[in-house]
């Protein structure tokens, strides 16, 4: 049985992106590296958005990227389960160390 592993990073700019691009453009990027499927997604600034009157398309301020690193994986990360149904991880530390790096 194999599963996804999935690595979530948010990442805030100090200094905003400024880009002028078509109002439907996800801004969506992917790739594969390394046998990663890699998506990076700029994040605007909502309330503020920039347009002159000879301009076709606003000028928006991206202030995050969020970025997602997913590949399928063959092992579960471990979990330890305790009488009385409670569940413990601290197994898994390891599991997720290994894999970080890549």
């Amino acid at each position: 049985m194999s599963f996804t592993l999935v690595a979530k990073f948010n990442i805030s700019l100090h200094v905003p992106l400024l880009l002028k691009r078509v109002d439907d453009d996800p801004l969506l990027y992917e790739v594969q590296l390394d046998g990663y499927d890699v998506s990076l997604h700029l994040i605007p600034k909502s309330d503020l958005r920039l347009k002159a009157k000879n301009n076709k398309y606003w000028t928006v301020a991206y202030t995050a990227v969020e970025i997602f690193v997913s590949k399928e994986d063959i092992e579960p990360p471990p979990i330890d389960r305790y009488p009385g149904g409670t569940i413990g991880y601290e197994t898994q530390r390891p599991y997720f160390e290994e894999r970080l790096p890549q």
